[in-house]
């Protein structure tokens, strides 16, 4: 039996994140596939779909790889048990146009980071762009951190911060602080923030508008209008700190990070590791491989 007309979203969005893809893309398929079902149009003739991408691409001279890969994801979930027109589909799925090159990434020194941290309006902003300066962690998954994914421990007489991240596939991650002020500035922003201004559970996600809080906004959702309000923020700190947005971006803390890993360690393994990714193009195997443990890492990178 196919999936009908009018699919649920949230089911769309279940199946994307069963596949191990980023909240990032899940957010971003999501909202595509929300508009294509909005449209007035036959959604078993491939020429719907390759209309849908013309008018939302090639007529407005933009690239369309999201489009394309959401109605991709989005054939395959519709069309899950009939494989003969699952293929037909994207088989004729209009191809994204060639690439662009990419503009080159700005990768700033640990004082130029600092800069742009510290020049954030929000508070709240400045302990996430700090979090993955110093972890490596996806914007994303700062963001929907939940209570007692913060925690302090000892390790060698010394008070360090340990924090759970769930990542891509929500597969668990864990990351440590070991500079006391750093500790010390995240610890006391947890503690004293308005509860009331935030979402139960979560250390980093708010209320967008007054009506939110009145009623149920689902994750996705939140993550999404959070993030925004983060990249503004963002932006008007880069701005203020003489760098240019083009060539840096949220995910560039994570860039920077990475960078200076792999100047101290000078091993993939270990990179691939600490950054969470799940196979040799993305990631590496689990870090015991590498004769190293987490801890050793976040004690060591930025001594």
């Amino acid at each position: 039996m196919l999936i009908k007309d009018g699919i649920d979203v949230m089911m769309f969005a279940e199946h994307l994140k069963s596949k191990g893809l980023a909240d990032t893309s899940v957010m971003a398929y999501r909202a595509v596939v929300n508009c294509f079902q909005k449209l007035d149009v036959k959604h078993d003739d491939i020429t719907s779909y390759n209309q849908f991408l013309i008018d939302k691409c090639l007529k407005k001279g933009k690239r369309n790889y999201n489009y394309y890969y959401a109605l991709k994801h989005f054939i395959q979930f519709k069309f899950i048990n009939d494989k003969v027109q699952r293929d037909f589909m994207i088989k004729n799925l209009m191809k994204p146009k060639e690439k662009t090159p990419k503009t080159i990434r700005k990768i700033l020194t640990e004082k130029e980071r600092y800069t742009v941290i510290i020049n954030m309006e929000e508070k709240k902003h400045t302990i996430i762009s700090l979090i993955q300066s110093v972890t490596g962690s996806r914007i994303a998954d700062i963001l929907r951190m939940k209570e007692g994914s913060i925690e302090t421990e000892i390790d060698n007489g010394k008070e360090i911060l340990r924090l759970s991240t769930s990542g891509k596939g929500d597969k668990m991650q864990v990351k440590y602080i070991y500079d006391k002020v750093m500790i010390n500035y995240i610890l006391d922003f947890i503690y004293s923030r308005e509860l009331k201004d935030y979402i139960p559970e979560f250390y980093f996600l708010e209320y967008s508008t007054q009506k939110n809080r009145k009623q149920s906004m689902d994750e996705f959702y939140l993550i999404r209008a959070n993030y925004e309000r983060y990249r503004r923020d963002l932006k008007t700190s880069l701005q203020s700190s003489g760098f240019n947005m083009a060539t840096f971006s949220t995910h560039d803390f994570r860039r920077s990070f990475s960078k200076d890993v792999y100047e101290k360690y000078n091993d993939i393994m270990i990179l691939k590791n600490v950054l969470g990714h799940r196979d040799l193009a993305t990631t590496q195997r689990y870090l015991a491989q590498s004769g190293l443990n987490n801890k050793d890492i976040f004690k060591d990178i930025y001594a």
